[in-house]
């Protein structure tokens, strides 16, 4: 497992000419792991700063983690709609 920002610069020089169409999915499925426990690197800067405890800050993410999951296989299989305007 790899942190979103050194995953980008060590997946993306491989796989840019296969997904040149899915950059969105991409920093998508990044993003759901920037909040998701354990690596929720986010999480723990919002645990951190706020002073509260990790555990309530992750239950108040899971809606976040929900719809963001809906948009990550929404550009998956429903790939043309999101990219009409290309």
């Amino acid at each position: 497992m790899l942190e979103p920002i050194a995953a980008i610069l060590e997946i993306m020089p491989i796989l840019y000419p296969l997904v040149i169409g899915l950059v969105g999915l991409l920093a998508c499925t990044l993003s759901v792991g920037f909040i998701t426990p354990p690596v929720g690197i986010n999480l723990f800067a919002a645990a951190a700063v706020s002073g509260e405890p990790f555990m309530r800050i992750a239950v108040r993410a899971f809606p976040a983690f929900i719809s963001l999951i809906v948009v990550c296989f929404g550009i998956a299989f429903i790939g043309q709609t999101v990219r009409w305007s290309r």
